[in-house]
């Protein structure tokens, strides 16, 4: 089965090589397993595969796969060539769109995977946390 989803809350698995879970705004929960919790962000929406099984009276959502998403893509450029420059000669510049993060993100993941520590597989892990830092340092308000 498919479906459209926003993330509520990413429960971490009560014990390291169990499952976890998603909550949708909507108060669904699909299981998923440890490796992908990574693939989910409070707020975000994403399109998923999922398996429903009975137990008892209760039915239980397990997730499968990331399905092909309908939702079109920003156009990153478009929105950096729209942007408000600010202040001229650059001065007092904090990153305000989404190109900033962008290469902020890809900046701290290239060099991780640069340093030979990581391997592809932590490639998702590795953009959270730069996502987290970015957002921390650049927009300490919502932290």
């Amino acid at each position: 089965m498919q479906t459209n989803v926003e993330v509520a809350f990413v429960n971490q698995p009560k014990q390291p090589g169990w499952s976890g879970s998603i909550k949708t705004t909507d108060g669904q929960f699909f299981g998923v397993k440890e490796a992908d919790l990574v693939r989910f962000q409070k707020g975000k929406r994403y399109d998923i595969e999922y398996v429903e099984k009975a137990k008892g009276d209760k039915i239980y959502r397990d997730f499968v796969a990331m399905a092909a998403s309908t939702t079109p893509l920003p156009n990153i450029d478009r929105d950096y060539a729209n942007r408000d420059v600010g202040k001229p000669n650059g001065s007092h510049y904090a990153p305000t769109d989404a190109k900033d993060k962008f290469i902020f993100v890809t900046g701290v993941v290239g060099r991780a995977m640069g340093s030979g520590k990581f391997e592809a597989a932590d490639i998702p892990k590795l953009t959270r946390i730069a996502e987290d830092a970015y957002r921390e340092v650049f927009d300490p308000i919502q932290y």
